[in-house]
């Protein structure tokens, strides 16, 4: 798989996490899927990634993530991105506030055989998210 390929499904896959039906989640994300920055004990597959998808959808609806840049190894893709959204539904815990933020962060995509997502790696500083919402 080329460059463009592995960045049109990257692509795809956030419009889908942020504002696509979620049954294209199981199109894109391999059943051995693993998120190396989930919480422990966390189940394999396309599950977690749906349900955190409901989640973050509820806490930032209109987030819009943009690629701003890549670099591609065999079957592994590095972007760095931006996420803008506004925080209008709870989020870890917190009551919605209402704030706008926006944030970067760098994270590393693995696609198997299939050409699915089978790995996650990521990168992002939290506590900035969080301080936007202060």
């Amino acid at each position: 798989m080329d460059q463009s390929e592995m960045l049109r499904k990257i692509e795809a896959h956030y419009h889908t996490f942020w504002n696509g039906p979620a049954a294209r989640i199981d199109e894109q994300i391999s059943s051995d899927f693993v998120d190396e920055a989930a919480p422990p004990g966390a189940e394999p597959g396309s599950g977690q990634v749906k349900q955190g998808s409901a989640m973050a959808r509820s806490a930032f609806p209109d987030m819009v993530v943009t690629v701003e840049d890549s670099v591609v190894g065999d079957n592994v893709i590095a972007v760095q991105a931006r996420w803008r959204g506004t925080n209008s539904g709870p989020f870890m815990g917190r009551p919605p506030s209402g704030k706008s933020v926006e944030f970067r962060g760098m994270v590393m995509w693995r696609f198997d055989a299939a050409g699915k997502i089978d790995r996650r790696w990521t990168q992002i500083d939290m506590s900035a998210v969080f301080k936007q919402l202060e």
